[in-house]
């Protein structure tokens, strides 16, 4: 997600009435101009800008995945490999 974009949703997030958001779904953000990552995380519903230690990042990825794989084995509907 563009800096642009991220601030484009975070103001539009305030005037529909700044609510707490859980950020659950967070994108890498990057500057359009250079396409250089800048090292921040957008949450993809607010906009909020999120700066990740690695470690924390690493440990989010993992429970993501945990939590994805936890979905694939609820739906009865999928098979399982």
């Amino acid at each position: 997600m563009t800096s642009e974009e991220a601030a484009q949703l975070r103001q539009e997030w305030t005037e529909a009435g700044n609510k707490p958001c859980r950020h659950l779904v967070l994108f890498a953000e990057y500057r359009l101009e250079s396409t250089m990552l800048t090292g921040n995380y957008v949450c993809a519903s607010c906009g909020s800008i999120k700066k990740m230690m690695p470690r924390l990042l690493i440990r989010w990825s993992l429970l993501l995945a945990s939590w994805l794989q936890e979905i694939g084995r609820a739906r009865p509907d999928r098979e399982h490999s």
